[in-house]
């Protein structure tokens, strides 16, 4: 995945089918591709589920063991509430990512997959909701998941090859994520993304602070205000770095 913080894309004159659903599968056209498939690439908003009972990952655990599956799940469960109207700073804690990593371990266990080519990344800030083969695509507002079927959800399926095509290119492939490896360095490898989304919140309160102090002197209340939060998003990209013990640079080797 991309490391670059900002995706913008545009690709006009695009052909879809829009699909409104309740009691139904929003992307149901997606996954009876699933038997044709070379691909299937799942961007969703947090973890697909686990447990033998769960429909969605099953048919993921079932498919050809031809099929390239590459899945990228976000953690909203590491924000932690809202304090005074504004998140708490230190929004993802290491005993958090250890927990939400425990919940997702099940469904990337690789031997439950007939796919011989699994890909999970990990990401904090995704929302968006791509479900597709290189066939047929649905963007909209379901997560691949049992329980968007009892939602009211909106999209759109697109089945023109190429432009599906270019849609990965451009904006799949560059989502800022992590691979996740099941393995002991998962949660170095997601304190680092952590402290990427830290820099890059602190790059906009900078933006913000520096707006304020070119503007009037009756901003300088907002000012303080903001000036003490990047004092303490610094200090905890510090205590972040201390706490990789080192192993920062052996993650980014192992990683690469």
């Amino acid at each position: 995945m991309n490391n670059e913080a900002e995706i913008n894309v545009e690709i006009p004159e695009i052909t879809a089918m829009f699909v409104g659903t309740k009691g139904k599968y929003g992307f149901a056209q997606v996954v009876d591709d699933f038997p044709n498939a070379k691909e299937v690439r799942i961007l969703t908003y947090s973890r697909i589920g686990y447990g033998n009972n769960n429909l969605k990952l099953r048919e993921l655990q079932t498919l050809s063991p031809e099929t390239k599956l590459c899945i990228i799940v976000a953690l909203p469960g590491l924000k932690n509430p809202k304090i005074d109207g504004q998140y708490e700073h230190n929004q993802f804690r290491e005993d958090s990512i250890v927990m939400e990593l425990g919940k997702i371990k099940q469904q990337f266990d690789i031997s439950q997959y007939s796919s011989k080519d699994v890909e999970m990344y990990v990401c904090f800030k995704n929302h968006a909701k791509l479900i597709g083969t290189e066939n047929v695509l649905y963007i909209g507002s379901a997560n691949y998941s049992d329980n968007s079927v009892q939602n009211y959800e909106a999209g759109m399926i697109i089945r023109d090859k190429s432009v599906i095509k270019e849609i990965y290119e451009k904006y799949f492939d560059e989502i800022v994520a992590v691979r996740y490896y099941a393995d002991e360095y998962d949660t170095i490898r997601l304190k680092i993304l952590s402290i990427a989304e830290g820099l890059e919140n602190l790059k906009m309160d900078i933006d913000i602070f520096i707006y304020y102090f070119e503007d009037r002197a009756e901003n300088a209340d907002n000012m303080k205000k903001t000036y003490m939060m990047l004092l303490n998003k610094m200090k905890e990209v510090i205590m972040q770095l201390e706490s990789c013990d080192g192993k920062l640079v052996l993650v980014i080797a192992l990683s690469a």
